[in-house]
């Protein structure tokens, strides 16, 4: 894009001061913004992004290649024939994969920043059933997967003409959310970004006694046919928020799955005790580790770890550093259970069933 070009998408002269090229760009970003409801946004000929990179060459000095598509309104095509060619082209901007047998179609949003670089609001790019990408803010992605939850419940309100009461409805959307996000996140794919490769790596080296008493079954495998992939392990720091009746536990403790309650995994010692609750250091991790777990598609090893903080011990939280290993089969790559499809089903069948009887369960 070129200056001159830059210019027209904001509707300025080239002789624009940079006060006005700031106040014009936040014009326009206000207008298109998707809570708008100004009519500049359905009729003004450029999008988001092109109104962005225009701002950016402007006052920024950036540029992007070949991104400016011409357009004169004597090549102005049909209402329909733009639409068509604008999601065409919002999809060129954002690649990712898809699940096609999601629930609904969401937004992907992208920040738009004033010319210090300072966030001044977000902007829709593109829509569909992409799943979610370390390129996308995870933020941003939760509100896209909060605004359909609302949608699909909003639908309910008003074919019913009524509601319930907001806690009981944010406490809906809020698993609801919870049900969605699982619908477009690789939980196993995700698993080698987020976890430590060299604690990985520790944990495969300490297996390897197990691993070459397997091999014979192996070789057993490849000559019948295709070898068995081998099933990836993955390391996490996690930590332990301690029960009140448990004073201490030593390193190398091993620790157990007890239950999963609310979203939370619950941890018990050998002999039974409880232990306390994961949590983890990384919040995006709360929507790809218990998925798995609640899905019963990983198994895990855990244990009380070596280091210790000393600050964990003190005040009302108590913590303890944990060794966190989980692994998951491969036939789980790349798939998503069925069964979250009608968990969100049932759901909104439930609500409905709120709202048409006034129980408030």
């Amino acid at each position: 894009m070129t200056r001159t070009q830059a210019y027209r998408v904001l509707g300025l002269t080239e002789d624009a001061d940079r006060a006005e090229i700031k106040s014009r760009y936040r014009q326009l970003m206000h207008k298109l913004h998707p809570d708008s409801r100004s009519e500049e946004k359905e009729n003004y000929p450029y999008s988001a992004r092109e109104i962005n990179e225009a701002y950016g060459i402007l006052v920024k000095g950036k540029g992007a290649k070949d991104s400016f598509i011409r357009r004169t309104k004597e090549s102005t095509t049909s209402k329909a024939e733009w639409e068509a060619k604008r999601q065409r082209r919002q999809k060129k901007n954002w690649n990712a994969p898809e699940n096609a047998h999601a629930y609904c179609i969401r937004n992907i949003y992208q920040y738009a920043e004033d010319a210090d670089g300072a966030v001044i609001g977000e902007f829709v790019i593109t829509e569909g059933k992409y799943l979610w990408t370390i390129e996308e803010d995870f933020p941003l992605f939760l509100k896209s997967i909060f605004e359909c939850s609302n949608r699909l419940l909003h639908e309910i309100e008003a074919r019913l003409g009524k509601s319930v009461r907001e806690e009981v409805r944010l406490k809906t959307q809020a698993e609801l959310t919870y049900l969605l996000a699982q619908q477009f996140i690789d939980a196993p794919e995700m698993l080698e970004y987020f976890s430590e490769p060299k604690r990985k790596r520790e944990a495969g080296q300490k297996k390897n006694a197990e691993r070459e008493k397997d091999a014979e079954q192996n070789r057993k495998a490849e000559t019948a046919g295709q070898p068995e992939a081998e099933d990836e392990i993955y390391y996490f720091a996690a930590m332990l928020e301690l029960m009140d009746t448990v004073h201490d536990m030593r390193a190398g403790t091993p620790l157990f799955p007890a239950a999963l309650k609310q979203h939370r995994l619950f941890l018990k010692k050998q002999s039974g005790e409880a232990a306390g609750y994961l949590s983890l250091k990384d919040d995006r991790l709360y929507y790809i580790l218990v998925p798995l777990l609640e899905q019963k598609r990983a198994m895990v090893k855990i244990q009380v770890a070596a280091k210790q903080d000393r600050a964990n011990m003190r005040g009302r939280k108590r913590y303890k550093n944990l060794d966190f290993w989980i692994k998951v089969p491969q036939k789980y790559a790349g798939t998503f259970p069925e069964s979250i499809g009608l968990q969100i089903e049932n759901l909104l069948l439930s609500y409905e069933k709120q709202i048409r009887t006034g129980s408030e369960l």
